[in-house]
C-alpha cells in the first residue's frame, strides 16, 4: 500500500504546474504520517502550487 501511495503522489506532484495548496492538504491527510513527513522534505511550492523538483526521487 505505501508503494501505491508514493505512486500517487509522484504522479501528482511531478508536473510543470504543480497541484493547489488545498489538493497538497489533502493528499497529506491521506498518507500515512510518516509518509507525509517524508513528502514534506522533498516538495517545492512556488505561488501556492506545490511540486516535486526535476530530478527529485520518492522512493
Amino acid at each position: 500500500m505505501e508503494a501505491k501511495l508514493k505512486r500517487l503522489a509522484v504522479l501528482l506532484l511531478d508536473d510543470d504546474d504543480g497541484i493547489t495548496e488545498e489538493a497538497y492538504q489533502a493528499l497529506l491527510d491521506v498518507l500515512p504520517e510518516p509518509l507525509a513527513l517524508e513528502l514534506n522534505k522533498l516538495v517545492d511550492a512556488v505561488d501556492g502550487r506545490f511540486y516535486l523538483p526535476s530530478g527529485q526521487d520518492w522512493k
